[in-house]
């Protein structure tokens, strides 16, 4: 049986108190390891690349008849594509839209070994991938089929100016989390008004 002595009112406070601040220690080193998870997360650009050399193999794989290899790229096809749209909905949305008619029909093409089908839809695709790069300012990305580009960067390279306010990877993610963490702030502002309001007689 428990034989001490009452706690004060001060003493309880001091309690809370520092519970309070231990807590608020433990949330802002939470918060720091979400920034640094945040800054380290895939984005648009460094997931395309690997969008672009699966499509590469998928034509090389196709025009050698190795169709298991090609239908095993569509499916990483697809698996990038779904990422993309967890990482950038908006982004993300807008290129199934583009390549619907490929991820739509390569499947059967493969299932079926149709080589002539097979490249036709590889050039229409292609010609899909650059309007899309176009609708997001970036018409200078052109992908090619040319054998002699990288896998990983397919790009037909023509002589060219800097865009005018392009961005790219981790500049367009930093002014998000900016976004961010102005909405958390104003969420919190929110929050203390709607409590002074509940206290205030």
């Amino acid at each position: 049986v428990w034989s001490g002595e009452a706690s004060t009112p001060e003493e309880d406070l001091k309690e809370i108190l520092h519970t309070l601040r231990t807590i608020e220690t433990r949330l802002q080193a939470i918060e720091k390891k979400l920034d640094l998870l945040w800054s380290l997360r895939p984005d648009f650009a460094t997931l395309m690349p690997e969008f672009s050399e699966r499509f590469h193999v998928l034509h090389f794989a196709g025009e050698a008849g190795d169709w298991a290899t090609a239908g095993h790229e569509f499916l990483q096809m697809k698996r990038v594509a779904e990422q993309l749209k967890a990482i950038d909905p908006q982004r993300g949305v807008l290129l199934e839209s583009f390549l619907a008619p490929f991820f739509t029909g390569m499947q059967e093409i493969i299932a079926d070994g149709d080589r002539a089908r097979f490249l036709t839809l590889l050039d229409q695709t292609t010609a899909l991938c650059n309007s899309c790069h176009a609708a997001v300012g970036s018409p200078f990305i052109k992908v090619s089929l040319q054998p002699t580009v990288s896998l990983r960067h397919p790009h037909i390279f023509t002589p060219s100016q800097m865009a005018a306010g392009h961005k790219h990877g981790h500049e367009a993610m930093e002014e998000e989390k900016e976004e961010h963490h102005e909405e958390e702030e104003k969420g919190h502002h929110e929050e203390e008004h709607q409590e002074k309001d509940k206290h205030t007689p």
